[in-house]
C-alpha cells in the first residue's frame, strides 16, 4: 500500500517537474567540467565506460559522480569509488523527500547527466528531474521528456554507447 501511495505522489511531483522543465531555456554547456551518471545498481556496468567518455570530453575523473539507484534497501555501500552515491527507493519518503546526501547532489550544478536506464519508471525519472543538469543524455526506451539527447540502442552495448554518446555530445558542445 505504501509503495502505491509513493508512486501516486511521485507521479504527481514528476508531472509538475516536467511542466517546469519544458519551459526552461537551455544553457550553454561549454566548457564541460562535470558529469554525473544515473544508473541502476543491478546493471553491474564497468565504470571505465563512463570514465572513457569523460576523458574524451576532457572532464577530470574527479568530476564524475555515479548515482546508483535500487528498489531494495541498501545495507552495504561500496567504497571503491569516492564519487558514488547510492539511493534506494526505500530511502525516499512518501512525499518525495530524498536523503541529505541526495539533496546536496541535487543542489550541485552538473554539466552533463547520463540517464543510463532504459525503462519508464517513476523513481529514476524523479531522481533525474531533481538534478541540476545543463544537458541530459539517455535512451529512447526511457521517458523521452527527461533527456535532451536520446540514443536508440541497448544500454548493454557499451562500446556503441561510448562511440555514439561521444559523437553526439561533442557536436552539442561545439
Amino acid at each position: 500500500m505504501v509503495e502505491f501511495l509513493k508512486d501516486v505522489v511521485w507521479n504527481f511531483q514528476l508531472r509538475k517537474k516536467f511542466k517546469s522543465f519544458e519551459h526552461q531555456s537551455r544553457e550553454n554547456v561549454s566548457p564541460v567540467k562535470t558529469m554525473a551518471v544515473l544508473l541502476p545498481e543491478d546493471l553491474k556496468l564497468e565504470k571505465q565506460v563512463f570514465e572513457a567518455l569523460a576523458k574524451s570530453l576532457n572532464i577530470s575523473l574527479d568530476n564524475i559522480t555515479f548515482v546508483e539507484f535500487t528498489r531494495k534497501k541498501i545495507e552495504e555501500r561500496s567504497t571503491d569509488q569516492k564519487r558514488s552515491i547510492y539511493c534506494s527507493r526505500k530511502d525516499v519518503s512518501v512525499g518525495g523527500n530524498f536523503s541529505s546526501e541526495m539533496q546536496l547532489f541535487f543542489n550541485t550544478r552538473i554539466d552533463i547527466l547520463i540517464n543510463y536506464f532504459s525503462v519508464r519508471e517513476t523513481f529514476p525519472e524523479l531522481i533525474s528531474m531533481n538534478c541540476n543538469a545543463a544537458l541530459r543524455l539517455g535512451f529512447s526506451q526511457a521517458n523521452f521528456k527527461i533527456n535532451d539527447v536520446i540514443l536508440d540502442m541497448d544500454p548493454l552495448e557499451t562500446n556503441l554507447f561510448l562511440v555514439e554518446s561521444t559523437n553526439y555530445l561533442k557536436s552539442f558542445l561545439k
